[in-house]
């Protein structure tokens, strides 16, 4: 009777120990993971990626500038002079304007989660680039429909119409290629951030418990 008090008073002063034991043991397995869900992102590039998204923005921008100060036709009325816009429909639903401010923002935190892989800025990028695409497929429907709906009713609009269509083609180039690199991070992004399984340690030594699509903290 002695010696079997004395076995479970052992096994009870081991309890906390391989308690520890354990959690260490699932801290490590989570840092491997994320080491090797870091090594998978940064495949993809994510760092030259954002920077080519910002440039994106960037140069969308600069064309969408070019093409509202293009599309302004003085008028005059009652003696008066005043500017309408002729511009095409890619101007008039300003899409070069907030399409660019949301490429901008997206390849910025994405640039930032490729030069520090925390799992937070990952997630901002994911959802970043998740709207980016969707503006994106916005756009394209945009400048599709500018390039064959455009018209002007003024007489020098034969040449304008012609450097608009140039414009509207390039605005549509970027918004393809914004696509396609949004697609492609948000799909990475997702995989090392989205429905992960941990190792959850229930606080009675013998038993661990797995929680399916559990999303984990960063080790």
């Amino acid at each position: 009777m002695a010696n079997e008090q004395r076995v479970q008073l052992s096994t009870q002063g081991a309890g906390p120990a391989l308690l520890q034991l354990e959690k260490l043991e699932t801290l490590n397995t989570h840092s491997k993971l994320w080491t090797g869900k870091r090594v998978m992102f940064l495949k993809v590039q994510p760092k030259v990626l954002g920077v080519v998204q910002i440039m994106v923005g960037l140069v969308n921008l600069s064309v969408g500038v070019v093409m509202s100060q293009a599309s302004l036709h003085p008028v005059t009325e009652n003696s008066l002079l005043s500017y309408r816009s002729v511009g095409p429909m890619s101007v008039d639903a300003w899409y070069t304007i907030w399409g660019s401010i949301m490429f901008i923002c997206s390849g910025s935190f994405t640039l930032a989660a490729g030069i520090k892989v925390v799992r937070r800025l990952v997630q901002v990028s994911v959802g970043l680039n998740i709207t980016s695409a969707v503006f994106a497929i916005v756009g394209i429907t945009i400048s599709s429909f500018s390039l064959f709906l455009s018209s002007c009713p003024y007489s020098e609009c034969s040449l304008m119409r012609t450097v608009f269509l140039g414009l509207d083609g390039i605005v549509l180039t970027l918004s393809v290629l914004e696509l396609f690199i949004a697609v492609v991070l948000s799909h990475f992004g997702c995989r090392i951030t989205c429905c992960e399984v941990m190792l959850v340690v229930s606080s009675d030594p013998h038993t661990t418990q797995t929680a399916p699509f559990a999303q984990r903290e960063e080790v």
